[in-house]
């Protein structure tokens, strides 16, 4: 049999290594199946296990999902492969996959749970903290309404020891500050608790941008606008990076409409519209919609009519004429979509909390805080 497909799955996966996106996704894609019509395991196991990472990153946690469906399967058939053919630690990977379920609403409340509890159990198989197990079921309790637990998970995640099969540091602090902002209510006190990653002694791939981002909109609505629109400058290369940013592309797009800096608002917009319309992880697809309704409510308030919008031609809302849309068609479009989204959610969650954040969204939409002109750099 030709090695040569072995040399071309070998180039593939160099190639993508380090680059997230939707281009190196559809390359691995293929590197797959060349591996799979050569019915060749170990490169099967070579190219799912970065298909699994650069999806993860890159907005196809679908993607990422499948892949490693098929390397647990193939390691449960046969352990030996896991040392023989994984260049990284499967446990790892586990906890990329655990904490992205709840962004697709079809998957069930009890299945989610099922996936926690075999992590769970392959932890314990290898003398692992359950420590990252715990901080997954911290989520689980917020995202499905069990907020009497919440504090319970924190303070037993906290306990556990740390053996390098947790989270990093700075991902862990920007968790413990997202604790104290949201369950807390304490914006000082979460604010020196990101001092290590505001003064940059802290970093990973998600940090600094997801605690800038978060911290944008709470001193946005804590009245402190200066203070969030620094978070905000900092932090919008982040937030526009690729589909995995779409939820931080969505909060800088309210926050920027908020304080009526529309112009920038509609640029974020611009680039990461058609990965929104496209992503199948709907949470994170669902927090880009909410900030684009936000948008478009406000222009249409504020008795704009047409925008123009360089969008791609699949774009669900027509344009009137080349690169001109009707501002209430688009707002009318993205209230929809919102409240589909929210009514899957809420339904497998048994909440209304989808619905409650778009009801929120209207409420803030009521406190437009223009910022200073001096602060205001287009």
């Amino acid at each position: 049999m030709s090695t040569d497909y072995r040399q071309r799955i070998e180039e593939i996966i160099d190639a993508a290594d380090g680059e997230e996106s939707d281009r190196a996704v559809a390359a691995l894609e293929e590197a797959v199946r060349l591996a799979d019509v050569h019915q060749d395991i170990e490169w099967g196991f070579k190219a799912r296990e970065s298909l699994v990472q650069v999806a993860n990153f890159s907005g196809h946690g679908d993607k990422s999902l499948v892949a490693f469906s098929w390397i647990l399967a193939q390691i449960d058939k046969n352990p030996e492969y896991e040392d023989r053919y994984l260049r990284y630690d499967l446990m790892w990977r586990y906890k990329w996959i655990a904490s992205s379920l709840t962004n697709f609403p079809h998957i069930s409340k009890e299945q989610i749970l099922n996936v926690v509890e075999d992590m769970e159990r392959r932890y314990k198989e290898r003398g692992l903290s359950m420590r990252a197990v715990e901080r997954i079921r911290y989520s689980l309790a917020k995202e499905f309404g069990w907020e009497d637990k919440v504090e319970e998970h924190f303070e037993r995640w906290q306990s556990l020891p740390q053996d390098g099969s947790q989270d990093c540091e700075a991902c862990e602090t920007d968790f413990i500050m997202d604790h104290y902002l949201f369950h807390r209510n304490d914006l000082d006190q979460a604010l020196e608790i990101a001092r290590p990653i505001l003064e940059g002694r802290l970093s990973c791939i998600g940090v600094p941008g997801n605690t800038l981002t978060t911290l944008m909109m709470e001193l946005f609505e804590a009245g402190r606008v200066e203070e969030a629109d620094r978070m905000q400058r900092k932090s919008h290369r982040y937030a526009t990076k690729n589909a995995d940013r779409l939820w931080a592309a969505g909060k800088h797009i309210q926050f920027l409409t908020l304080t009526d800096q529309l112009p920038r608002a509609i640029r974020i917009f611009e680039k990461m519209a058609s990965a929104a319309v496209k992503s199948r992880e709907l949470s994170n697809r669902h927090t880009f919609i909410r900030g684009a309704r936000t948008l478009f409510l406000r222009m249409a308030d504020r008795g704009r009519k047409k925008v123009k919008l360089r969008l791609a031609t699949d774009f669900p809302v027509a344009c009137d004429e080349p690169y001109r849309y009707d501002v209430q068609a688009l707002g009318d479009w993205f209230s929809w979509e919102a409240e589909r989204v929210a009514d899957l959610f809420d339904a497998r969650n048994g909440t209304s909390d989808y619905h409650d954040e778009l009801k929120e969204d209207l409420e803030l939409m009521k406190k437009i805080q223009p910022l200073p002109r001096k602060a205001k750099v287009e």
